[in-house]
């Protein structure tokens, strides 16, 4: 049993959706494990809806680990890659996350994210064709990226 599964179960049971509830809302769906919001179901929702091809993805601005919108996503079997550019966070990923790293389900850059680099960081850490699901947090910067 993964560590949360329990705690997921009870969440999902509390919020089943009411007759006449309009299931299309994503936000009848959301719960919190690692992500900022209700990130973690609503993405859930999402891939349960569309489907899953890959089961990789790519997150920049993914801060220490434990709080981003991947972190539920690597739990549940998905690869990926994180890019942080704060040296802090990047020490606490490659201290808490170094068994992830090691077995290759994640991958770690820490480096600064822009237009012009994007693309080369990501085949530098050798994801390659389609990437499921991208996460972009890089504070004010997005829009540029």
């Amino acid at each position: 049993m993964k560590k949360y599964d329990s705690v997921i179960k009870q969440i999902k049971q509390d919020r089943k959706i009411r007759a006449g509830d309009d299931i299309r809302r994503l936000e009848n769906f959301g719960f919190k494990i690692y992500s900022q919001s209700d990130e973690d179901g609503i993405i859930e929702e999402i891939f349960n809806r569309i489907g899953r091809k890959t089961k990789v993805f790519v997150e920049f601005g993914s801060e220490s680990g434990q709080e981003n919108n991947t972190h539920y996503l690597l739990e549940n079997g998905w690869t990926g890659l994180w890019i942080e550019s704060l040296p802090d966070y990047a020490k606490a990923i490659r201290a808490n996350y170094r068994y992830l790293i090691d077995q290759g389900r994640l991958k770690f850059i820490e480096a600064v994210v822009n237009a012009e680099n994007i693309n080369d960081l990501i085949e530098s850490a050798g994801i390659t064709g389609e990437i499921d699901f991208l996460s972009v947090d890089i504070d004010s910067n997005d829009y540029y990226v």
